[in-house]
């Protein structure tokens, strides 16, 4: 699928997509599109990181022509990075029938399918964000330097590939914030926290400088935010029940293998009681920290309730 049509989802062709072929179109990058703002009403997302327009363009050039099939090829080249990525790291940990079994139950998530091979860059997001909170643990573990720079420089990347990197980063932050709390890790952990903290910003910093520059803010979030000062009552009694019932019929969705939710309760229940290793916890504080955002994310934005439902 990912080879055999243009892009169809729409931002994937509206926002990505859509950037890459204007700079491949005037072999340049394209000022006038941020400093004249002709997108004001168009969900272009102008204030997302250049990452992926940036990479496609290249493939067009690479091509010598702008071919949307390549460019959503690439993108299921991060699908299979992401299965081996869980192959390589838990290989190391159990035995392998558990991790032929999990890597199986990753590799049929329809949703990961999906974003896969339509272009949406949830997949090179997730392809990051993963590689840098395996690495950073296998730090904690094994103390080796090199796994902490990896990390760092992974969850970075993340950061410059779309906005939700940022709330990915700081959930992994505050989850090593915790950790270095509660438990006597064998590391400095003041090189963990700096390198978490200032490596990934060191990378996101030119394009947080580009937009503070042109003065590029998101404008729903702008408003929700102002709504939410104002009528944050008003907002959590209208939004929350939503949102819990979406996200429980989402969890027990079998068709979209949502239902994997229940096999981490009954891991994290299992892990309480005889737990495998105590710092694993390490991952939970990333979930809860990950699902907390997410909360507050739906529950000022969209500004519309119908899209709420959507997403």
């Amino acid at each position: 699928e990912a080879f055999s049509l243009p892009f169809i989802a729409w931002d994937a062709w509206g926002n990505w997509g859509l950037k890459s072929k204007i700079i491949f179109s005037l072999k340049t990058f394209p000022f006038q599109l941020w400093t004249q703002k002709p997108w004001i009403d168009h969900p272009g997302h102008l204030d997302y990181p250049l990452l992926i327009p940036f990479t496609q363009a290249y493939i067009y050039f690479f091509l010598g022509q702008v071919h949307d099939s390549f460019a959503k090829l690439f993108s299921s080249f991060y699908y299979f990075g992401l299965i081996a990525l869980f192959y390589y790291h838990l290989k190391k940990q159990f035995k392998i029938n558990f991790v032929l079994v999990s890597c199986f139950c990753l590799a049929t998530i329809p949703n990961l399918l999906m974003i896969s091979s339509t272009g949406y860059m949830e997949i090179v997001l997730n392809f990051y964000v993963t590689s840098g909170i395996f690495y950073i643990y296998r730090f904690i573990l094994e103390k080796d330097n090199s796994f902490l720079l990896l990390g760092s420089l992974f969850i970075g990347i993340g950061t410059f590939t779309k906005n939700e990197g940022l709330s990915l980063w700081l959930a992994l932050f505050l989850s090593c914030i915790l950790i270095s709390l509660l438990f006597k890790l064998k590391v400095d952990k003041k090189r963990l926290l700096l390198s978490v903290l200032f490596i990934p910003l060191l990378i996101y910093s030119p394009w947080f400088i580009f937009k503070h520059i042109l003065g590029l803010k998101a404008e729903f979030f702008q408003s929700s935010f102002q709504n939410i000062l104002k009528d944050s009552f008003i907002l959590l009694k209208q939004r929350l029940p939503l949102i819990f019932g979406i996200w429980i019929k989402n969890c027990l969705s079998i068709q979209k293998w949502n239902i994997l939710w229940i096999s981490f309760i009954v891991s994290l229940l299992w892990f309480f009681v005889r737990p495998y290793k105590k710092i694993s916890v390490f991952f939970l504080f990333i979930i809860i920290f990950q699902i907390i955002f997410d909360f507050v994310i739906y529950i000022v934005w969209p500004v519309d309730l119908f899209e709420l439902e959507l997403h």
